[in-house]
C-alpha cells in the first residue's frame, strides 16, 4: 500500500479533508513558503484533527537543531522533514522514521548517483524532489526501480497530480508519495475532490 503525504495543509478544513480522504500523513511548513504556517497554526490545525488519524510532519529548512525542537515542542508534530544536505548537529528524532531526509535530484544526476546518494544513509527515509516546493516533476526515469532498492524508506515528490502520479509510481516503485500543489485551487488552499482523486490514482496504480 503506497503511503501518501498531502503537503502544505495551511487549514484545518484541509487537514480534516486529508484525513477523511485516507492520507497517511500531512506536512505542515515551517520553512519560508506560500504554504508557510506559524507553530501556533500548526498546533491549531492539528489539535483539530482526530488523534492517530494521519502522522504529522513539520518541513523545516534552514532551523537550528534546538529551533526545530522548539517548533516540534509547540505545535505538537509527530515527524521532521528536513530540505537541508545536513542533519542540523544535535537534532535527535525520536525514531528513525520520524526523520525524512530530502534529496534534491539535479539535472546532472543519474540512476547511479542518485543511489550513491541514497546510499550515503542507506536507512533513512528519504524524499526525492526537483525542489523545496517547487511543484515540479523531474524526469522519473532516473529513479526507476529504486523504490525496490531502498524498499520501505522511499518517498517520491515534486510535481504530482492526479493525472500523472499512477505513471510515477509505476516507473519509481517508492514507499510513499508527496503532493502538495497538484491537490490545490491555489497556493496552501486545497481541492477537496483533487484530493479524493489524487488518493483514487494512488490506489488504482
Amino acid at each position: 500500500m503506497i503511503r501518501v503525504k498531502m503537503c502544505g495543509i495551511t487549514r484545518v478544513e484541509d487537514a480534516r479533508a486529508a484525513a477523511g480522504c485516507g492520507a497517511a500523513s500531512i506536512g505542515l511548513v515551517f520553512a519560508p513558503s506560500p504554504r508557510q504556517v506559524s507553530p501556533d497554526q500548526a498546533r491549531e490545525i492539528i489539535r483539530a484533527i482526530p488523534s492517530g488519524t494521519v502522522c504529522t510532519v513539520g518541513v523545516f529548512m534552514g532551523e537550528t537543531a534546538e529551533e526545530i525542537q522548539r517548533i516540534v515542542d509547540h505545535a505538537g508534530v509527530d515527524s521532521v522533514q528536513l530540505h537541508d544536505e545536513i542533519v542540523p548537529p544535535g537534532l535527535v528524532p525520536r525514531t528513525p522514521s520520524s526523520l525524512i531526509r530530502c534529496l534534491r535530484v539535479r539535472p546532472s544526476d543519474t540512476r547511479a548517483s542518485l543511489a550513491g546518494r541514497l546510499n550515503a544513509d542507506p536507512q533513512a527515509v528519504w524524499l526525492l524532489d526537483s525542489g523545496a516546493g517547487s511543484g515540479r516533476a523531474f524526469d522519473w526515469s532516473i529513479a526507476s526501480d529504486l523504490g525496490l532498492e531502498f524498499p520501505g524508506n522511499l518517498i517520491l515528490a515534486g510535481g504530482l497530480t492526479p493525472e500523472n502520479v499512477g505513471d510515477a509510481i509505476r516507473i519509481v516503485q517508492p514507499a510513499g508519495v508527496d503532493v502538495s500543489t497538484g491537490i490545490e485551487r491555489s497556493p496552501g488552499r486545497k481541492d477537496p475532490a483533487r484530493m479524493q482523486a489524487f488518493m483514487d490514482a494512488v490506489g488504482g496504480a
